[in-house]
């Protein structure tokens, strides 16, 4: 017997599951689950005498408040913004301010806006748009001193926000056709697949959305799914009347991984200098939008939200992957305010450049820290959750944090369910759904030994996995290995055994799938349990190919090595 296959059959659960279609989740051990009341996210007063500053001289509109607003609001509350709150007005009638000048500080000393900004004690973020306490200041001695408007002639215009420049994009894609948004209250999640065909491996170190009716456009994600899933995103488009088809969290196909996320009045989403996103060929981009009603005043209109790409001339020298952590044993009950969390382990080293994360809507806070043997270092806290004003965050290069294989990243979610105490919900893509999922930038050079971050650690975990007398791993061992955050493993698997190993155990494979036909897709006790006389063939057929070496290449490129 070759002296690989002792391994491989360890090994091919993963890729034998992927075959069938199923999307696996893992969980480690326990999560650490914290009750009762923690304060407030936002406890933090802002007191106008804290800078003597603030008492030095009256604050004015045109010099202290004029400039704060521009660069920090204006995109999102201008005429035709998806705000619906317009700001423009700002002229003074018989010394009175305008209308919205109440309001406006209000929500700014109540910590309400701007939204949802990462806490930059912990990781700064470029195109930081966040008040900090002496600026909150401002705007409490300006309602104090009774909305001054002061000389135009003091007014300075804001600097602008740091950022990269962009240049012009490579090109511009939609999904074909315009769409009309149909609301339930007063939001649409809608999943459009783009009208673009890879026909061969394609880098892209950024992009940018163009909503096709700002009113309307309040937040977006794009994603890359892979090749073999291509077919099942055509049926959930095909299925679903007019353009595109309804999402709540995610596209909704198994081998996604997320690019990015925007939101208005936002730069495009560039990658560093010499870093990309490689698209492998035949993969599919989708453009998930939250569309919102609150801006119109009349009929929905259609809209036609574009994307634009930059596509770099040549391969860079580094690789970025969006690495997910999802927290997919979440339980969230009504009734009470809980905060959860859960360890994963990172598979490969490279430098984490950037972070976001996303919950449900009874989510309040979120936070990950990365945990090392020496130290633990804070990379994202949100300690004032929104979910519909969740950017996708990087950090200048003096940010950046290293990560090595065997680091661990540290997920902690905050939900507040208080009104249903007789509901317990879990994570899920519907929108009486929760979630906890975390996503980390993590950038390596191209050429780096180890292939993508999809597999990291997983082949050598498998490999001490114990068989069932079958031969098939421990399913229990399994499912510990396949961590939540690698998920992506099994798709890489599967495109790679399309090329050397399908075709010849087309028979096996299709015994496999129908006996499967009854167990949940996730639920590796009843695949391999119920159906362990397919199983053993279909192990025994793909032993050939991937002993004699046929399969070496392409599971080189998941981070693979059956064998030795």
């Amino acid at each position: 017997m070759n002296p690989a296959l002792p391994c491989l059959r360890r090994s091919l659960a993963a890729l034998l599951v992927a075959l069938v279609g199923s999307q696996l989740v893992a969980c480690d051990d326990d999560p650490d689950i914290q009750t009762g009341d923690p304060p407030p996210p936002d406890a933090r007063r802002f007191d106008a005498d804290f800078d003597a500053g603030v008492e030095q001289e009256p604050k004015t509109w045109h010099a202290h408040i004029r400039p704060l607003l521009e660069s920090r609001c204006a995109g999102c509350h201008e005429p035709g913004a998806v705000s619906g709150y317009d700001l423009s007005d700002t002229t003074w009638r018989d010394g009175e301010p305008p209308v919205w000048a109440g309001a406006v500080v209000a929500t700014v000393l109540e910590g309400r806006m701007p939204p949802v900004l990462p806490d930059p004690d912990c990781r700064p973020v470029q195109r930081w748009a966040q008040l900090d306490e002496a600026q909150r200041a401002l705007f409490e001695a300006w309602r104090d001193g009774g909305y001054l408007e002061g000389d135009a002639a003091d007014y300075i215009p804001p600097a602008p926000q740091p950022g990269r420049l962009a240049g012009q994009p490579t090109l511009r894609v939609d999904a074909g056709a315009a769409y009309i948004p149909s609301f339930s209250g007063d939001s649409d999640h809608r999943c459009l697949p783009l009208d673009l065909l890879l026909p061969e491996s394609t880098w892209v170190s950024g992009f940018a959305v163009a909503p096709g009716d700002r009113r309307m456009a309040r937040r977006a994600e794009l994603f890359v799914v892979a090749p073999a899933y291509a077919d099942a995103l055509d049926a959930l488009d095909a299925a679903a009347p007019g353009v595109g088809y309804p999402c709540d969290s995610d596209p909704g196909v198994a081998g996604y991984r997320p690019l990015g996320v925007w939101l208005p009045d936002e730069p495009p989403f560039l990658l560093p200098p010499d870093h990309g996103f490689e698209l492998d060929p035949g993969s599919r981009l989708v453009l998930r939008m939250h569309y919102t009603a609150r801006a119109l005043e009349d009929d929905v209109p259609a809209e036609r939200t574009a994307v634009d790409l930059w596509l770099p001339e040549s391969p860079p020298g580094n690789r970025v992957e969006a690495v997910e952590l999802l927290h997919t044993n979440l339980r969230v009950p009504g009734g009470r305010r809980l905060t959860q969390g859960r360890d994963f382990t990172i598979g490969v080293g490279g430098t984490i450049i950037g972070a976001w994360g996303r919950m449900g809507p009874r989510g309040t806070a979120l936070d990950i820290e990365l945990d090392r043997e020496e130290d633990t270092l804070c990379v994202l806290d949100l300690p004032r959750f929104e979910a519909d004003w969740v950017g996708g965050w990087q950090f200048d290069p003096i940010n950046w944090l290293a990560v090595a294989p065997g680091d661990v990243a540290e997920l902690r979610c905050t939900h507040d369910d208080p009104d249903d105490g007789d509901t317990t919900r879990s994570w899920g893509p519907g929108p009486d759904d929760e979630r906890c999922d975390g996503t980390l930038l993590i950038a390596r050079p191209r050429d780096a030994i180890g292939g993508r971050p999809q597999c990291g650690l997983f082949a050598p975990c498998i490999a001490e996995c114990p068989l069932t007398a079958e031969g098939a791993p421990d399913p229990d061992c399994f499912a510990r290995c396949h961590a939540v955050g690698e998920r992506l493993c099994s798709p890489c698997l599967l495109q790679a055994t399309g090329g050397c190993a399908r075709t010849p155990c087309e028979d096996e494979l299709a015994a496999f799938g129908e006996c499967g036909i009854g167990c949940d897709g996730a639920d590796l006790g009843c695949l391999i349990t119920r159906c362990l006389e397919p199983f053993g063939a279909l192990i025994a057929c793909i032993d050939g190919p991937i002993g004699q070496g046929e399969c070496d290449a392409p599971y080189a490129a998941c981070g693979v090595q059956f064998g030795p």
